[in-house]
């Protein structure tokens, strides 16, 4: 058993909260929340989703500038289906996307994953 999950199971133990600072801290979901609104909506629509999540400004002014200029309208009120038979459906629901993860959208190849257990001596003479 690793270290970590050895670890999880004491109830004596107690964990730290990752801070900003610690190099742990790679993805908030808060300031995702934050940049939709940047890229969808604008400057304001920003600065008020950050005082909703009440998450501190981490984007410079110049920063929120230039992201505002490069932001494309994209209509996502409008969700493109493809169906079976190659036929292409326009769905419009007025649904927030935030919560959906679209990973065939992504501009970077999945990572190749190897599924399964380790093998048995590898985590055995840890």
């Amino acid at each position: 058993m690793s270290n970590t999950q050895e670890q999880s199971l004491n109830e004596n133990i107690t964990f730290t909260p990752l801070s900003e600072s610690s190099p742990d801290f790679l993805h908030s979901e808060g300031e995702r929340y934050c940049v939709e609104s940047l890229v969808s909506s604008g400057p304001q629509a920003f600065y008020t989703k950050l005082h909703e999540e009440y998450l501190n400004s981490f984007l410079s002014n110049g920063e929120i500038k230039q992201i505002s200029s490069w932001a494309e309208d994209i209509h996502q009120s409008d969700l493109h289906l493809e169906e079976a038979n190659g036929e292409l459906e326009v769905q419009s629901d007025g649904e927030n996307f935030s919560g959906h993860y679209f990973p065939t959208e992504s501009d970077t190849p999945a990572p190749c994953l190897e599924l399964g257990w380790p093998e048995r001596s590898l985590w055995m003479d840890m």
